[in-house]
């Protein structure tokens, strides 16, 4: 994926390289009972299940002989201020996870599932609480490995009992439900560390106006279920409506909508994915570049688009090259945009000129 395309919002319905190819993706491996409603319990990344054998009745999903790794989790229940086995306690998890965060939500119109309403964008808040529920830290052992020479991942975790409140402003949405605010650590090198909230529901089964037949689900795919994909980081949360379906014999998932939003203000640098979101979280709008390529000599810039701050930039008026470090829940990487001021950015920005180690920082200041 470019540097680009990193920064727009998540492309809506596009299938992962998974359906084509007939093996479950992670995102699959870590669902749990299928037929669980949205009052149900948040599923992890890296269950203790081979994908075949899950209580899904989805099937695998595989093909080709593909074997797919067994991993075994072994959970321990731990006091708040007591460390986990990836190193953190679960008070900084909750530190770094829960609170209120402002946004909007803007649905896709493409790919094998549709939502037939307005595409939006609408307001949309996540309020991530703990109320006392239980911490476990989870160690992940590896049973039986991949049969390729690719990450094999089997990820330890801490895990905290929350409550999530998920609600939109047009109402579609109006949730609170048990979920578990989960921070893993990967070593296969599959993906990054970070936070995320994921739970599976059915779209009859929401407390908003959302209903099965709002949704358009095209020949040959049968809806299995939708999921709330949530990653919070650096005072900002981005994620998608998930649909998972089943097709030509395989699964697959893609996002039917893509959200971003933030805890207050001074976390709008931290906004993954922005365009309209700005204003709706009460943020600032500014128009940057992204830059991609191989500095310095074939360095390229995105078109325009919005990047958002607690206010309005004001600096002198210099094409100026910033970097800032994000993680998509899959990787963590460089983002470098050049902004048509030079002045201090805050946040997790910093001036390329301060941040030689970063390659594309090498490239032209302006587009």
């Amino acid at each position: 994926m470019s540097e680009a395309s990193r920064t727009e919002w998540i492309a809506a319905g596009t299938l992962n390289l998974s359906l084509m190819l007939g093996v479950v993706t992670p995102g699959l491996v870590a669902c749990r009972d299928n037929d669980s409603q949205v009052s149900g319990v948040a599923t992890t990344t890296g269950d203790t299940e081979e994908p075949g054998n899950a209580d899904t009745g989805l099937g695998s999903g595989t093909s080709g002989g593909y074997v797919p790794p067994q991993c075994e989790h072994n959970e321990t229940v731990i006091g708040l201020t007591e460390q986990s086995v990836v190193g953190l306690t679960p008070a900084e998890v909750i530190a770094d996870g829960a609170g209120l965060y402002v946004g909007s939500l803007r649905w896709g119109q493409e790919g094998p599932v549709q939502y037939t309403g307005d595409a939006g964008p609408f307001g949309v808040e996540v309020e991530i609480t703990h109320e006392g529920g239980e911490a476990r830290s989870v160690e992940g052992e590896l049973l039986v490995g991949c049969d390729h020479e690719g990450p094999c991942p089997c990820p330890d975790s801490v895990e905290v009992d929350v409550t999530l409140r998920f609600s939109t402003a047009d109402g579609v949405f109006a949730e609170q439900v048990d979920a578990e605010l989960v921070y893993t650590v990967d070593d296969s090198g599959f993906s990054a560390p970070g936070l995320s909230v994921r739970l599976q529901f059915q779209p009859d089964d929401t407390t908003g106006t959302l209903t099965s037949a709002a949704l358009m689900v095209i020949d040959d795919f049968a809806l299995q279920y939708l999921e709330f994909d949530l990653h919070p980081s650096d005072g900002a949360v981005s994620g998608s409506v998930t649909s998972v379906v089943e097709g030509m014999g395989v699964l697959g998932a893609g996002n039917i909508a893509s959200l971003g939003a933030v805890r207050s203000l001074e976390d709008c640098g931290g906004f993954t994915y922005a365009g309209s979101a700005c204003g709706l979280a009460g943020c600032a709008e500014a128009v940057g570049q992204s830059v991609h390529g191989v500095a310095p000599d074939a360095c390229t810039c995105s078109s325009g688009q919005a990047y958002c701050f607690p206010a309005e930039l004001e600096g002198e008026p210099e094409p100026t090259l910033y970097t800032r470090q994000l993680d998509d829940g899959y990787d963590l990487y460089d983002e470098v945009v050049a902004f048509p001021v030079n002045t201090d950015l805050g946040g997790p920005w910093r001036a390329c000129a301060d941040a030689p180690e970063v390659s594309l920082c090498g490239c032209p200041g302006g587009c």
